[in-house]
């Protein structure tokens, strides 16, 4: 239970931003082709995509 109240207290107490993404996988691919290998990084509006292999 204490664990539980120091995180809560924690998270609480932090200040930070979310920001939430959808992506029409299918649309995107439809609409940019080759580039949409790795359609978070174009929801973020990295060009660092080349060699990448995470998905």
């Amino acid at each position: 239970m204490a664990f539980d109240d120091g995180l809560v207290g924690l998270v609480a107490a932090a200040e930070f931003r979310i920001v939430a993404v959808v992506i029409d996988k299918l649309r995107v691919r439809e609409s940019y082709g080759d580039a949409a290998a790795h359609p978070y990084h174009l929801a973020i509006g990295s060009s660092a995509t080349a060699g990448s292999s995470t998905t």
